[in-house]
């Protein structure tokens, strides 16, 4: 099958591939897969995740989609589990890198991406419980939400309507991808001896 007989939802999945791999291949994410996870950096990776998520959404959730679309945002769950972890990230002093948000079809794009990232959730979770317990906190990556078939549907009916707008979604659905590669690469977190944050360290040391 060509690419032009393929749905536009598969298209987009296609066209981000090589950007989810990258994501997927830095060592903070590897870790969050291995045996050698320890809860220091799974926290560290919750509070990462949270600075990316918090500004993101909250445009996200006060902006307009050029459809009704059937997704929630994760950023409750996350601010539940590092509560349940006792922490409490301190506002940073700079934005995230963050995709292109201005056009109804960038969200579009953004939100296909979010949306997808639960589908690792459940194996991801059934790591964290073998090596941490019943009790480590899952609700970010164990909250499931809607039926991610019929959200596929809801974007390839609309790009079927309005097909210009799919090169926006796809560009930004990258941009989400290459972005939090970023963030993630930059210095987030770094404990110091007062427990204020300034950085981002990966090891646990």
């Amino acid at each position: 099958m060509s690419m032009s007989e393929q749905s536009y939802t598969t298209q987009l999945r296609h066209h981000i591939w090589s950007a989810h791999q990258r994501l997927e291949s830095l060592p903070l994410l590897q870790q969050l897969q291995q045996a050698t996870l320890t809860p220091k950096v799974y926290q560290r990776l919750l509070v990462a995740m949270f600075y990316y998520l918090q500004p993101l959404e909250q445009q996200l959730t006060a902006a307009e989609l050029p459809i009704p679309l059937d997704w929630q945002p994760r950023l409750p769950h996350l601010i539940a589990d590092l509560q349940a972890l006792g922490q409490r990230p301190p506002p940073l002093t700079e934005v995230p890198p963050l995709p292109p948000l201005i056009h109804a079809e960038q969200r579009l794009g953004v939100i296909y991406v979010l949306e997808g990232s639960r589908l690792g959730g459940q194996l991801i979770c059934r790591q964290l419980t073998q090596r941490f317990g019943q009790d480590v906190p899952l609700a970010y990556y164990g909250t499931q939400y809607g039926d991610w078939s019929h959200f596929k549907r809801q974007l390839d009916q609309h790009w079927q309507r309005s097909p210009a707008g799919w090169p926006l979604a796809a560009a930004a659905a990258r941009a989400t991808f290459d972005t939090l590669h970023a963030w993630l690469q930059q210095v987030v977190m770094v404990e110091t001896d007062d427990d204020r944050h300034k950085g981002y360290a990966l090891d646990d040391g």
